[in-house]
């Protein structure tokens, strides 16, 4: 298999790439047999797949899932296709046929199950590409190129039609040769029988990233593997796409530039050798990183890629996917090539407005908007003295409460929903969390309103009420409510509080892990900003050091400018 190896300096690499030949480790040439069987042994993981989605899901819960009507049966075909490889693989085999394993899927729904196919297929269609250049039987090679154009329509059809992506990641399919496609295909493996045959390959050790579902060209991404027991030898990021290899140093922290000219599946391998990819120097991978771009060749984010809350109901679907998709034919057609998502949501952003009330939670929807770099409009409300909403607010919404948007047609209140809204219709890919953070995003998502929000409210108005009574009252009231504060609202609030400095100990910078906020992080700064100011004794290291992160990130401090007073209360 010959690649093309580019060494990618990180600081010249718009200006300096040098090619060589990529250097290979030789090893045994296995058989005609032991090249089947490993094919087999893929097809038995395709069919195992089909088989238990085919059987998990009915066409209507695709169609509840938002997927296309057609995309069910085209589904059941591919199902029967792999059936059918298997067979003819067992039969051509004969008794020397490896049976099928126990297999683990990652996949909860139809959207995933899509995802996850057109993974499997994108793998197949390398192992065959890598695989053909050992056999030596011409009758196998011919039956092995029918099945590897069967798997690479189906890998394309499913990204573009079902998943409306790209069809193809560029002139030439990525050969993966028999080590780097068993990594990845052994990871849905549990149980083999002890009787199959044993096959001349081997996995190497594990590489991830939790922000690889955000993955995209011209930016970092955090991996995670085990380093060699030298600390100090060079590392490198290749870059595995079609007849190429971009070799990339990886930074003292593990992370590794993407070159900004990837585009589609490509396959990231850790390794010692700025020369080239081999066996011998390879230190962790392949990891499998899919790079979508649209019809212009700009990167774009697939939503299944990054699955978040579906809006749908709220939303014009030409706004959620990139707009050129399903846009009329004279729009597609007059597009110009430099347009992207982000240049199309920007433009229909302009009727969006913030009610935003001072010193309240509406402060974090001007901070998520400046991070998202979304243009808006801000009506400011004053408190009354009675540190109330003004009654203005009751022409925008009924409860005449903040924060509150319109967005064209659209009114909506709360902070939560507010904040789903905007990441949904606005984010183009941002404010996600990695697939390792999801469940926490999601709690601490809700938990900030559900359970921390009410106790930060009691602490504050056990404190005002004293100073609010009458002046002869004061004391009695005092006493009262300090009981109830010391008994019941700080107690709680403690516990609370050592739940949050646990999770961020372990969780890094954000409370979903990942490199950027995610909405976990937006409604999770106010209660914890009152509570910094308010209530700093009970307040952990980590919590504060947390909160003056978040202060110094320059997209809060532009929200904080054009919000006005903002005093945690």
């Amino acid at each position: 298999m010959m690649f093309i190896a580019s060494l990618v300096p990180l600081a010249i690499f718009a200006t300096s790439v040098s090619a060589r030949p990529l250097r290979r480790a030789s090893s045994d040439e296995p058989t005609d047999t032991q090249i089947l069987n490993f094919a087999l042994t893929l097809e038995h993981i395709e069919n195992a797949f089909y088989s238990e989605g085919m059987s998990k899901y009915s066409a209507q819960d695709f169609e509840n899932a938002g997927l296309p009507p057609f995309a069910y049966g085209r589904f059941k075909e591919i199902a029967e296709h792999e059936a059918n490889h298997v067979a003819f693989l067992t039969s051509a085999l004969g008794q020397d046929a490896t049976q099928p394993c126990s297999y683990s899927f990652p996949y909860d729904d139809p959207k995933s199950f899509v995802a996850v196919s057109y993974a499997l297929e994108s793998v197949g269609d390398s192992a065959y590409v890598g695989a053909s250049k050992f056999i030596h039987n011409k009758d196998y090679l011919l039956a092995a190129a029918t099945i590897l154009s069967t798997e690479a329509r189906h890998s394309a059809w499913i990204n573009s039609a079902v998943r409306e992506g790209n069809p193809w990641s560029g002139p030439y399919e990525t050969p993966l040769d028999l080590n780097q496609v068993y990594t990845l295909a052994s990871s849905f493996i549990t149980d083999c029988p002890s009787t199959n045959p044993t096959l001349p390959v081997k996995a190497f050790p594990a590489l991830t990233a939790a922000a690889a579902t955000q993955a995209a060209p011209g930016q970092s991404l955090k991996l995670d593997f085990t380093w060699p027991s030298d600390k100090s030898a060079k590392l490198y990021g290749a870059f595995l796409s079609g007849q190429d290899a971009l070799i990339v140093p990886l930074s003292d922290d593990g992370s590794v530039f993407i070159p900004d000219t990837l585009r589609g599946t490509t396959y990231l391998i850790v390794t010692t050798d700025a020369d080239g990819v081999s066996d011998d120097t390879t230190v962790a991978g392949p990891l499998m990183l899919q790079l979508s771009y649209d019809s212009y060749g700009n990167p774009e984010m697939l939503q299944n890629e990054a699955p978040q809350l579906r809006l749908d109901t709220l939303l014009d679907p030409t706004i959620i996917n990139h707009p050129c998709r399903r846009c009329p034919k004279a729009e597609v057609d007059n597009a110009p090539a430099s347009t992207t998502a982000k240049d199309h949501a920007q433009e229909s952003v302009s009727t969006l407005i913030v009610h935003h009330l001072d010193n309240s939670r509406s402060q974090r929807i001007l901070w998520l908007l400046e991070e998202l770099e979304v243009p808006y409009e801000i009506k400011i409300y004053k408190r009354t003295r009675e540190l109330l909403a003004p009654k203005d607010l009751l022409a925008v919404h009924p409860l005449g409460k903040s924060p509150v948007i319109t967005d064209g047609d659209v009114t909506l209140a709360e902070s939560g929903a507010i904040v789903e809204y905007i990441i949904a219709k606005y984010g183009n890919g941002k404010a996600l969390p990695p697939d390792s953070g999801k469940i926490d995003n999601l709690y601490f998502s809700h938990y900030a309103e559900g359970s921390l929000m009410p106790l930060v409210v009691n602490k504050f108005v056990f404190s005002l009420v004293p100073q609010r009574s009458p002046f002869f009252l004061r004391p009695i009231v005092r006493t009262i409510f300090g009981q109830l504060d010391s008994k019941m609202v700080t107690p709680q609030l403690k516990r609370n509080l050592d739940l949050v400095e646990a999770h961020l100990t372990k969780s890094g910078n954000f409370f979903a892990g990942g490199e950027e906020p995610t909405s976990a992080d937006y409604m999770m700064l106010f209660p914890l900003e009152a509570l910094v100011s308010r209530a700093k004794d009970l307040v952990g290291p980590k919590v504060k050091a947390w909160v003056d992160l978040m202060h110094e990130r320059p997209a809060y401090k532009r929200a904080l400018e054009k919000g006005g007073p903002y005093d945690y209360i």
